[in-house]
């Protein structure tokens, strides 16, 4: 096996060749190290399954420009965000929707919607919909959306309820009576929040807000060694945003039929 992930490392400088050519240069590395016939390799058929399991999308056998692009391509500057309980990270982030809305002015356009997740659990903790424009006492209601329970409102399904849900209702409603009445959305306490670079996220509004509940935000920022503080081995990955705007473009091109 360390033959053939010599021989497949070494295609990136060749020119573009086959699965026989690379049978050739394994059989070669073996012989150099271990002598002419020590180590036989398998059968043809054998060999090829074998390499169909270790070379990565068939990348050796591809275009040589490719690989040798790909190999030339610089690492990631970010790490992934790493969380072990629900709160440890939270991921905030702003984008405009591709959806037309009329605003209280009666103006037709494009939505702003900004939007929590937890990386551990993937939760959305808290959205909320803004005309162009969002503001940081937009990112702050933000947060306090975050830590109360959201309310069922009318019109709502049963099924949308915490009591009808797996969360363990008794026990939290006797610690908060308001999560008698409360939807199935769990409370999620942030201690620290990525944040990007965005007017809202670095206004002294939103910097007020997470210091009064003792939130710490951190700025990802490039570190090829993958170390630093608290905020520079964070990647913002925008999973929860993502994940509205295909929910959103089903939609759009799949209505529901009334």
């Amino acid at each position: 096996m360390s033959a053939l992930t010599e021989a497949l490392a070494g295609q990136t400088e060749l020119s573009t060749g086959d699965r026989k050519r690379l049978m050739m240069q394994t059989e070669q590395i073996l012989t150099e190290k271990y002598g002419e016939g020590v180590v036989e390799l398998p059968k043809r058929a054998t060999f090829y399954r074998l390499v169909n399991n270790v070379a990565k999308n068939n990348e050796p056998f591809g275009s040589a420009v490719v690989r040798r692009q790909r190999a030339l391509r610089p690492a990631g500057p970010f790490t992934p965000s790493m969380a072990a309980r629900p709160g440890e990270i939270v991921q905030i982030d702003s984008t405009r929707l591709d959806v037309m809305a009329v605003l209280d002015e009666g103006v037709v356009a494009r939505p702003e919607m900004t939007i929590a997740v937890d990386v551990t659990t993937r939760t959305i903790c808290a959205a909320l919909l803004r005309p162009a424009g969002t503001k940081g006492v937009d990112a702050a209601v933000l947060l306090a959306r975050m830590l109360v329970p959201e309310p069922m409102r009318p019109g709502w399904s049963q099924a949308l309820a915490m009591a009808d849900s797996i969360l363990p209702h008794e026990r939290l409603t006797a610690i908060d009576t308001r999560l008698e009445q409360a939807a199935a959305k769990p409370v999620i306490i942030p201690d620290t929040i990525v944040i990007d670079h965005g007017k809202l996220f670095v206004s002294d509004t939103f910097s007020s807000a997470c210091s009064l509940l003792g939130i710490s935000p951190a700025r990802p920022s490039p570190n090829p060694d993958g170390q630093g503080d608290r905020g520079e081995d964070l990647r913002v990955d925008q999973l929860a945003v993502l994940s509205v705007r295909r929910g959103l473009h089903r939609l759009r091109c799949h209505p529901p039929r009334q």
